[in-house]
């Protein structure tokens, strides 16, 4: 379990290497548990004060892991998103300055990653951007908002399809309609499904990785 924005979700996730990387909510650190073997080892030091969650494991190189990081060492608890070097037990902060972040997600080629990110005092349900960056070698290159930024719409649930392209949800209908944008595209488009116009594809994320 976390305790990451209070309500915790997402505590763990696979790699190919079947080993799970994991927080445990009694001491907030961070552990690796072998599917096989059943061993268990420290990734990072447990640490009261800072909680992990949201983690995503790199589908080629399963030694790096992005999560969701939350400090609250110094007076204003800060959030960003952090690379955990699993062979070295070390994280690197990859990108900070909004309030909250969620859903980092890699392409199956292991070549970009995205996220959703938000500000105070917006919700993840009511304002939220999308944003993309290049991966190479444990490193996010530059992001670009590529949904969300000029417009107040909910973007959700990010996922990429095997092709590249990535989908997403978005609220700017009035409803959590299913869009995509094709790999290299600039811009994206809304899957039409006729009769389901009316229909919510996302909810809430109260916790996250739901």
């Amino acid at each position: 379990m976390t305790r990451v924005y209070e309500y915790g979700g997402a505590a763990f996730a696979l790699g190919t290497d079947k080993m799970i990387i994991f927080s445990d909510g009694n001491t907030m650190g961070v552990f690796t548990l072998g599917v096989d073997s059943g061993e268990v080892n420290t990734v990072i030091n447990a640490n009261p004060l800072l909680r992990y969650a949201d983690f995503t494991v790199h589908p080629l190189h399963p030694r790096w892991a992005v999560a969701v990081k939350e400090d609250h060492i110094s007076s204003t608890v800060e959030n960003s998103l952090v690379v955990i070097d699993k062979m070295s037990c070390t994280s690197v902060t990859v990108a900070h300055g909004a309030d909250f972040y969620s859903y980092p997600r890699f392409n199956t080629e292991g070549t970009k990653i995205c996220w959703i990110q938000w500000n105070h005092p917006e919700m993840p349900w009511t304002s939220t951007a999308l944003y993309v960056a290049d991966w190479e070698g444990g490193k996010v290159g530059t992001a670009r908002a590529v949904a969300g930024i000029s417009t107040r719409e909910s973007i959700l649930q990010p996922s990429w399809g095997p092709d590249g392209t990535l989908f997403f949800t978005s609220d700017r209908t009035g409803f959590w309609q299913i869009y995509q944008m094709r790999k290299d595209a600039q811009e994206h488009r809304i899957i039409k499904m006729p009769g389901l116009e009316g229909f919510d594809f996302s909810m809430p994320p109260w916790m996250l990785g739901t």
